[in-house]
């Protein structure tokens, strides 16, 4: 699979959610890293080379190159990290809620752990212990990237609101078709994709991700990934019909009131990794 050459704005600093983007998102391993996330960061900075990514298209890597020098003369890269500033201001007003506030409008409760106050929040198959200044796995050796510290964050500071029950694709929710858009050709168009003729090997793979079976809903299968306590994707899946002229097609859908758990990027951010995670455990034989 190679990527098709994109164009970055002259304008704009590369950043590593952006370069993200540009990558398979198959977490496959070739680059050396265990994440296209991590490879994004560590080329922004300018620790790896943006040529470690064999699926790159020559041109976008060429840009990269160029944007990357280009940013590491200016300081850019070398000096406190995007994500940093934001996770530097998140905290800051988590501080300013308290732990028992965000505790109050998401559901949780606040407890004393390892000597400090936090509390715990479900995210996916985790449990992630949340304090005033870190969040971290519990009982896990897996760690959690920037962006998903930052993911976290939002869900605890912005959540106002509660789910009506009424699901809906994005498209149906003002102020949201750009990334409607988004999740048709990065999400749902890649998944369509790989389940097409293997709808029953699929469903078998992806079992080991926890996800709820709805069967209320008219598609050959509908799983409910429970992103935090509130917050759930439903995503539909069609298998391809040949014989009848029908492609594999995949559908997201979301509760009508999502914007009021969580803001419009930070669901943007849920469902590509979920879709990174879904084609993981596709191609790894359903190993998590």
């Amino acid at each position: 699979m190679t990527i098709q050459p994109k164009a970055l704005s002259s304008k704009e600093h590369l950043v590593p959610l952006t370069l993200y983007q540009l990558t398979p998102r198959t977490n496959c391993g070739d680059c050396g890293l265990a994440s296209c996330l991590a490879f994004a960061t560590h080329v922004v900075k300018g620790e790896i080379s943006v040529d470690k990514c064999p699926y790159l298209d020559p041109q976008v890597r060429e840009n990269v190159r160029a944007k990357v020098a280009s940013q590491l003369g200016e300081g850019f890269g070398l000096k406190k990290e995007d994500f940093q500033i934001a996770l530097d201001y998140l905290f800051e007003e988590l501080r300013k809620l308290g732990l028992d506030d965000c505790a109050r409008r998401c559901g949780l409760t606040v407890e004393v752990r390892y000597g400090e106050r936090g509390l715990i929040l479900p995210f996916l198959n985790f449990k992630v212990w949340v304090t005033e200044h870190d969040l971290r796995i519990v009982d896990s050796e897996v760690t959690l990237d920037p962006w998903e510290k930052i993911f976290c964050l939002n869900y605890l500071i912005r959540k106002h609101g509660r789910p009506s029950g009424e699901w809906v694709g994005l498209e149906s929710i003002p102020g949201s078709m750009s990334k409607a858009r988004n999740i048709r050709v990065y999400c749902e168009q890649p998944l369509g994709d790989l389940i097409s003729g293997r709808m029953q090997e699929f469903t078998e793979q992806v079992k080991s991700l926890g996800a709820k079976l709805i069967k209320e809903e008219s598609a050959d299968l509908c799983l409910q990934f429970d992103i935090f306590p509130e917050l759930s994707i439903r995503i539909l899946f069609w298998d391809a019909q040949p014989e009848e002229g029908f492609e594999a097609r995949v559908k997201f859908l979301f509760d009508r009131n999502v914007l009021e758990i969580i803001d419009l990027e930070s669901l943007w951010f849920a469902c590509q990794k979920l879709t990174d995670r879904i084609m993981s455990v596709a191609k790894s034989g359903g190993n998590v």
